[in-house]
């Protein structure tokens, strides 16, 4: 595992690895004195106020990323069925998967239709998001027809986190999408909200005529849930204006510029006709838990 780790902090862009030594070091900087962690609110913690939290609460959901999709174990996706089994029946508000491709890292989740449609076999309650889609890497109408199925094997649980990519070796799907990737993201997003309400739109068939699409089978929800994956603030500002939410994490921002983002971020809401309180926020944090905080950062203090 520690071995894992290290490849992975040794492959980071030598930006990344600046910023992710700078919170590691911060981290370490604000160590926590006394187990007593429990009374603290999220009115604590600048980048989610309270009366910002949908109903006043936090939600909890289990987000998936990483394993090891070279593995020879059998039962690979035996923990994230078991996750998601007991994410549905104890109050957990969704199950990401993300989309990953052409590395071991990850491997497990070429395609999140295709694992939430197993995940909707296996739940009753939690809505199945995907975190996320890469959008430039395909076309929307096939993304619509998937998600759509999913959607409809769910009876009406699915969203989706839309996000432009950013590993080179992904684009050998669509290399001509690379440089224009985060447009193309934006671009798109308007064509699947309008393929998901039942719109067509104009494309050409194999003969060059004109040809109105329409997907199917209609989705149950008549309207998308969309989220956009970011962490700058151009990111958060433009899925503001698009009315859409927001998935982020703390890797390669700190708290208070994450607070600053999602500030900006409601802003553009309200800028826009949206309502900035609607506006979700999801924070992707690796997390650990245990009885008492030392004995969690005992635990956890390696590699």
């Amino acid at each position: 595992m520690k071995d894992k780790i290290k490849n992975r902090i040794n492959a980071l862009t030598p930006e990344k690895k600046a910023l992710f030594d700078q919170q590691l070091k911060k981290h370490a900087e604000q160590s926590i004195e006394t187990d007593d962690e429990s009374d603290k609110s999220t009115e604590n913690f600048p980048f989610l106020p309270k009366s910002e939290a949908p109903n006043g609460n936090m939600e909890f959901s289990f987000l998936f990323f990483s394993s090891d999709g070279a593995s020879d174990e059998p039962d690979k996706y035996r923990l994230l069925l078991e996750c998601a089994q007991y994410a549905d029946v104890n109050g957990f508000a969704a199950i990401w998967t993300p989309e990953r491709h052409f590395n071991p890292f990850g491997g497990l989740y070429p395609n999140p239709a295709v694992i939430s449609a197993a995940l909707a076999m296996h739940t009753d309650h939690i809505q199945l998001r995907a975190g996320s889609v890469v959008l430039p890497l395909q076309h929307p109408l096939r993304v619509v027809e998937e998600w759509s199925v999913v959607d409809n094997l769910s009876n009406g649980r699915v969203a989706i986190a839309f996000a432009s990519g950013w590993l080179a070796d992904d684009f050998v799907l669509a290399p001509n999408n690379y440089d224009s990737r985060k447009a193309v993201m934006f671009e798109e997003i308007k064509t699947v909200r309008k393929l998901w309400q039942g719109k067509t739109i104009a494309m050409n068939n194999g003969l060059g005529e004109p040809y109105d699409v329409r997907i199917y089978p209609t989705p149950v929800q008549k309207n998308l849930t969309i989220w956009v994956t970011a962490t700058g603030k151009n990111t958060f500002v433009e899925a503001g204006k698009t009315g859409a939410n927001v998935l982020t994490g703390l890797m390669e921002q700190g708290i208070e510029q994450c607070a600053e983002c999602i500030k900006a971020y409601r802003q553009a809401l309200a800028e826009n006709g949206h309502d900035p309180a609607s506006g979700k926020v999801a924070i992707m944090l690796h997390t650990y838990l245990g009885e008492k905080v030392s004995e969690v950062k005992e635990t956890v203090r390696g590699p």
